[in-house]
């Protein structure tokens, strides 16, 4: 059986100083600078989007409540960084994320870059909440699929688990 190193395990409410003490916490762990360096900038680059994701997406739910918390998880296991979060979102933005992320997960790598280039053009020039580039860059980085699914929490929210992996 491998072993498993975790990264970060962390549940609360995300803000960017949380981003930023979280992603300090990441740089200075032992075991994430032993990690060669391709692979740790594609890890940090795509922790950095999925923290994002969760501080601009997540509503807030009972704090007390702690399984409906949004939350990040990245281990080093069996060859591979594995990156776990969660967080509540509304059924209108769980659609749209299901929309684009099962886009994403279909397209080959040189069909992604095309995309990535299409939309990063698009939202310089439109001002909306985002065209999916963090998903597009998150499979480009990783070169694996992003799991995800979606667990109802009332009839307004749904709690939103993404998974993405990167192999040393």
């Amino acid at each position: 059986m491998s072993e498993i190193i975790k990264l970060m395990d962390f549940a609360g409410l995300v803000d960017y100083d949380v981003i930023d003490e979280l992603l300090h916490q990441l740089k200075v762990k032992e075991e994430f600078a032993s990690l060669n360096k391709v692979t740790a900038k594609r890890t940090y680059a795509i922790v950095v989007e999925c923290l994002e994701n969760i501080a601009k997406y997540s509503v807030t739910v009972s704090p007390h409540d702690k399984k409906k918390l949004p939350r990040m998880h990245v281990v080093k296991k069996n060859g591979q960084i594995v990156i776990k979060t969660g967080n509540p979102v509304t059924y209108k933005s769980a659609a749209e994320i299901k929309n684009k992320l099962d886009q994403v997960n279909v397209l080959d790598a040189e069909t992604l870059n095309a995309l990535f280039v299409k939309e990063i053009s698009k939202e310089a020039r439109q001002k909306e909440q985002g065209a999916g580039l963090g998903f597009i860059m998150m499979k480009l980085r990783s070169l694996h699929s992003i799991d995800f699914s979606f667990t109802p929490i009332n009839s307004d929210i749904t709690y939103f688990e993404l998974t993405i992996s990167v192999n040393e």
